[in-house]
């Protein structure tokens, strides 16, 4: 299922705390590019398993320890809980080869972050990584909890495109119960123009941002599509 959504957006600056290190991946709206999201927040009928999305990243720069990631995500909740939570995944590409063409799935997990708050609106969200080695390439996902049984709860993932710093195409992975093994989608929303369909997401290594940088973000004006 997914969620198409056309926002103009606006970023309030946080400081961050951190020793400066190195951006070594950033997919964001810092150029006020347009955005969709996803509805990921689904669960399995059967098992409960929350179904995961991901973004195949290939990193810059010369530090591959990741230290901070800031996910860009939309809460829209009629009834919320309290409950809802992220789960962040990180994968290495050795997986089994599926899809046409064929492509090295998510195999080895490199990082999983356990369940983390959010927070309701369009917003982006700041996770420290405990210094995780990853290789230049690798697949980061989320799967969301909390929203489901609530009729009009939505929870997803902004995507943007191109990155402004390193690389991914515009292929977003889905596994929706460990049994079922994953599957990828090429998917351009670029109306034409530059291609883009990666999630939004910030990485850094050895260090954490110095200074200012986008953070909770508002949308001034929005045109939802239709869930389907």
């Amino acid at each position: 299922m997914k969620i198409a959504a056309v926002a103009t957006l606006s970023a309030a600056l946080m400081v961050g705390a951190q020793a400066a290190g190195e951006s070594v991946y950033r997919n964001g709206p810092e150029d006020g590019r347009a955005t969709n999201f996803f509805q990921p927040g689904q669960v399995h009928e059967t098992t409960g398993y929350f179904q995961e999305w991901g973004d195949e990243v290939t990193l810059v720069g010369a530090n591959r320890n990741v230290t901070e990631m800031t996910v860009y995500y939309a809460t829209d909740l009629l009834i919320p809980t309290g409950n809802e939570r992220i789960r962040i995944r990180f994968y290495a590409p050795d997986g089994p080869a599926v899809g046409s063409p064929p492509r090295p799935s998510p195999g080895t997990l490199l990082w999983d972050s356990g369940s983390l708050a959010v927070y309701t609106g369009w917003r982006s969200q700041r996770f420290p990584v405990p210094d995780v080695i990853v290789p230049e390439t690798f697949i980061w996902t989320a799967a969301f909890e909390g929203p489901d049984g609530n009729p009009g709860n939505r929870i997803g993932l902004y995507y943007f495109g191109p990155p402004s710093v390193g690389a991914s195409d515009i292929s977003v992975w889905q596994r929706s119960d460990p049994g079922e093994g994953w599957s990828y989608n090429e998917w351009d929303y670029s109306n034409g123009t530059t291609p883009y369909g990666s999630f939004g997401a910030t990485l850094w290594a050895n260090g954490g941002p110095e200074g200012t940088i986008f953070d909770t973000m508002a949308a001034t004006s929005r045109t939802e599509g239709v869930m389907n």
